[in-house]
């Protein structure tokens, strides 16, 4: 099993890099948060999922560790394979997803193309319960925290880079606290 690559950034595309690592070059399909994330990027850090069926072999690459064990959550339920997955991850950021299933937002994630109304249902049935609360709350202020950056006219990738840098920073704090230092970040 490949747990992991480090390399050379080769090639990449909205929902695949080529890595060189070690002179052999490893075709790893990635989200489109993963590719956001590599875009500026000449060498690379992927952990990685290898899926073996009797005709082929798929390498998944995740820039982080928490986008590869949501995915292994993911392709856990009946019906939603690592394709599926890799969908859903490349839609919406992971906060995002998972703030939606903690919320039992099924419209939010009947917006991911292919997954219909029952498929949202049963996301939110088998991972409802995936969240540690304490993460959930976090997840709370850090959205309610991107929100009000939003409504100041900062687009959703800026306001989540600069939350989220906050948030690293701070640590644990309240939603006003991580507001002003997200402000002070930005320079205002």
């Amino acid at each position: 099993m490949i747990g992991f690559l480090k390399g050379k950034v080769v090639k990449l595309k909205s929902n695949l890099c080529l890595l060189e690592a070690n002179g052999v070059g490893y075709i790893c399909l990635i989200s489109f948060q993963t590719y956001l994330k590599l875009k500026d990027k000449s060498e690379a850090f992927l952990w990685t999922y290898l899926q073996a069926k009797e005709d082929n072999l798929n390498l998944f690459g995740f820039f982080e560790e928490e986008e590869k064990e949501f995915f292994l959550k993911l392709i856990s339920i009946p019906g939603i394979g690592p394709k599926m997955s890799l969908q859903i991850l490349s839609h919406y950021p992971l906060e995002v997803i998972k703030e939606a299933i903690s919320n039992q937002d099924t419209k939010k994630l009947s917006t991911i193309p292919g997954v219909g109304k029952k498929t949202a249902e049963r996301l939110v049935l088998e991972l409802k319960g995936v969240l540690p609360k304490e993460e959930k709350e976090t997840l709370s202020i850090k959205e309610e925290a991107i929100s009000a950056l939003l409504n100041l006219g900062y687009n959703y990738k800026v306001a989540d880079e600069v939350v989220s840098k906050a948030l690293k920073e701070k640590g644990e704090t309240t939603l006003e606290e991580l507001i002003l230092f997200s402000l002070k970040i930005l320079g205002k």
